[in-house]
């Protein structure tokens, strides 16, 4: 299951188009019942949201894709591996959280 909302992130590198602020949609919630765990299942919803983000982007302003990963380890691979990066890293190595995006103009 999952969820998706508007969002909006500031990117600190250097894009071709110069905004303090780039449209998102953000994933609330990422989840695969324990039975279906590792099976790829994950990154197959991840990829259904990439494509419905790159339709939707066609008529509306959609650059990235964001999340607020829990900062563990094995989360932050998963996101990583489905070529999420690290927005900011927290000052508080203890911050629930970690928040990541995927720039759908990037392959």
């Amino acid at each position: 299951m999952f969820s998706l909302s508007a969002d909006s992130i500031k990117i600190n590198k250097k894009l071709e188009i110069n905004y303090k602020t780039y449209p998102a949609i953000k994933i609330g919630r990422l989840a695969v019942h324990e039975h279906y765990q590792n099976m790829r299942i994950g990154s197959i919803i991840i990829d259904w949201i990439v494509g419905l983000c790159l339709e939707l982007r066609k008529d509306i302003g959609i650059r990235f894709i964001s999340i607020d990963a829990y900062n563990h380890e094995k989360t932050i691979n998963f996101y990583t591996k489905n070529l999420f990066e690290v927005l900011q890293y927290p000052k508080n190595k203890n911050k629930l959280t970690l928040p990541m995006y995927r720039d759908l103009c990037q392959k």
